[in-house]
Formats: structure tokens, sequence, C-alpha cells
């Protein structure tokens, strides 16, 4: 059973880099587009940027960045998109637990105001198959090569990543730490993925 993804973030209101997402979307093959949050820059949305994301004609699953601000929700319901954030959804025979950043995060060993909330959704997705799970965080789990920042600081989640080494769901797509390229990594078998504002094109497989 497999699932073509196409992840990306950190986007910040650059029309350039989501034609191209948009592009490669409409070519690729994918079955969804995973966006890992940051679209705008401290809540000013770029016009038109989602509905030219849209225009890969693949339902994109999202959850907001610290950037997004309160105009987040209105912009993914004007393009189509399903928000993720806090859900965890069912898309054929794969499930999609999402959990993004809203507000600024407080800085090093970085863990979201509500984690509390963060550790139930993560609880409520143990539930699934984890072969056939892929989570879709704006932090980074902490540890890996997508958390560490153009000055080595570990700006990911503790938290996260502990759930991830202990319950390894197939994949793991996430944002917020600006990369020059896409990166990935993995937490034991399960796989790490920053797309960043390039994207990254991940096939999942499960029995």
């Amino acid at each position: 059973m497999k699932l073509r993804l196409l992840c990306f973030s950190d986007l910040h209101r650059d029309l350039g880099a989501a034609q191209a997402l948009s592009r490669t979307g409409l070519v690729g093959g994918f079955d969804l587009l995973l966006c890992a949050g940051d679209l705008a820059v401290d809540g000013a949305h770029e016009p038109g940027l989602t509905t030219l994301l849209s225009r890969a004609g693949t339902e994109i699953l999202a959850v907001p960045g610290n950037h997004d601000g309160e105009g987040y929700p209105a912009e993914l319901a004007a393009a189509g998109w399903t928000d993720l954030h806090d859900q965890l959804l069912q898309r054929g025979q794969w499930w999609f637990a999402g959990f993004g950043l809203v507000g600024s995060p407080p800085g090093t060993g970085e863990e979201p105001a509500d984690a509390d909330r963060m550790l139930s959704l993560l609880r409520r997705a143990e539930a699934v198959p984890k072969d056939r799970l892929v989570l879709v965080t704006h932090l980074p789990p902490a540890g890996t090569l997508a958390a560490r920042d153009r000055r080595f600081v570990d700006r990911g989640s503790a938290l996260l990543a502990e759930w991830v080494a202990r319950h390894q769901p197939a994949a793991l797509v996430c944002g917020h730490v600006h990369h020059p390229e896409p990166v990935v990594d993995r937490i034991g078998g399960t796989v790490v993925v920053l797309g960043g504002p390039r994207g990254h094109a991940l096939t999942c497989q499960a029995p």
C-alpha cells in the first residue's frame, strides 16, 4: 500500500515558491499535499498564495505555523484546504494527525504553549495502525537534523521526539526551521521530513 506525498512549509509569502510547488503537485502523481505551516509573515498573508497552490488539483492538509496568525483559518477555508490542526483524519487506508504552532514559540528547547493538547492528540493517534500514520507538525522533533538551525541550535520538541521514538509512525512532516534545501532524517523507523519552500516528494509504503 503506497502513499505519495508532497511535503512543504515556511513559504512566508513567497509566490514563486508556491508556483513551483503547484507545478510539481500537478504533474507528480501525489495522493496528498501536506503543509507544515508558516505561509504568512507575522500574520500577513499573501493574497492568492493558497489559491495558487490549490491549482495542483490535489487535497492539501495543513497545520498553522507561528507566523500564520488569526487569518490562517479563513485563508484555508477560502482555498478549500483541510485544516489538520489538532485533528486525526483518515484518507483511504492512511491516517493523518496534525498539530501546528499558534503564536510565538518560547525559544530554544521549544514546546508548544498547549503541549498538553498536543500530547492528547498523540494519545488518540495511538489507536490507529502506526505503519499507516503520518504526523504533520510545525515544530520538528528534537535531536533530528530538521530541528537544527543555522547556528546548530536545536529548535525541536523533545516531547514530540520522545513520542515518535516510542510509537514509530510511518512518517513525520514538519517545518519551522529554515533550511536551504529539504531535510530528511529518521527516528528509528520513522522518516522525518522538513520540505521547506522547495518541497520534498515522500513515498510511504505499508503492508
